[in-house]
């Protein structure tokens, strides 16, 4: 009874929280990203905005599938919630080392190239199966959608789309940002392992075959619904580092980034409290 009580009390608590991070995103969060077109570095800033969004309706999605017991779909969510974590961390740590728009620059432009290259590829194998061989015309589209890309060639186009891919970021904070792995609201430490760990079920792995014979189990499903809190503090942490960003543009992120951190210091509390539970 007492566990069934503590999951309750979990469950209540980030709801709480959740509705308090809607009110400070209705009053002021929205807002600034309403208005970050006009941030000194544009592409940075809608990357950064974009994520936020991205990771939202993520959120949204693990919190449906806490309430279904769903503990399979759930993982997979999560693993996609941290590498959006990650790749909007590389982005913000970049922007904040090199103190330009180069980052939101080469997401848009060889990330977008390169997804896109990808793309007409599997329509060319898609093709291919129908009996209809042959290669689709690229070259205008791709100069016209991303110009700078246009005249690399593929290797070089591969090697700085793959900036954004998960090894590299981790290969670069080690390198280049450690210290941000210390830093107690990024949550950088949990989200490299988890991820790892996560990868089965993605992709359909054998691990994920053990770990379900688990799913139907009481334990699982109340470890799934421990996540709760930890599933809404990486987000707020990225609004709160994107507030943080914004704060030379627009004088309402100061306030906002201080309310978030104090949202997050919370939840942070409460999970470290129930965890002997």
């Amino acid at each position: 009874m007492r566990q069934i009580a503590a999951l309750c009390e979990i469950a209540m608590e980030y709801e709480r929280l959740e509705i308090e991070y809607q009110e400070l995103m209705e009053a002021k969060g929205y807002q600034i990203y309403k208005n970050s077109t006009n941030s000194k570095y544009p592409k940075t800033a809608k990357a950064l905005v974009h994520f936020n969004a991205k990771m939202e309706a993520i959120k949204s999605g693990l919190y449906s599938c806490i309430e279904s017991e769903n503990p399979y779909s759930f993982r997979i969510l999560f693993r996609c919630l941290c590498e959006h974590y990650l790749k909007f961390m590389y982005c913000l740590v970049r922007n904040t080392k090199e103190k330009n728009d180069q980052v939101g620059i080469e997401f848009y432009e060889y990330c977008g190239a390169d997804e896109m290259l990808g793309y007409v590829k599997a329509m060319e194998m898609a093709f291919e199966l129908q009996g209809y061989p042959g290669a689709l015309e690229t070259k205008n589209v791709l100069k016209r959608l991303y110009p700078k890309a246009s005249g690399m060639s593929k290797n070089a186009l591969s090697s700085e789309s793959h900036k954004f891919k998960y090894r590299s970021i981790i290969r670069y904070f080690a390198q280049e940002a450690s210290e941000w792995f210390s830093e107690p609201s990024s949550f950088m430490i949990q989200v490299v392992p988890i991820y790892a760990e996560l990868s089965a079920f993605v992709h359909g792995g054998p691990s994920a075959d053990f770990q379900m014979r688990e799913f139907s189990e009481q334990k699982s499903l109340d470890e799934t619904r421990r996540k709760g809190p930890l599933v809404f503090s990486m987000v707020a942490s990225a609004t709160r580092y994107s507030a943080i960003f914004f704060r030379e543009d627009f004088e309402e992120a100061n306030q906002l980034q201080i309310d978030l951190n104090g949202l997050i210091q919370r939840s942070g509390a409460f999970v470290d409290e129930k965890k002997s539970t």
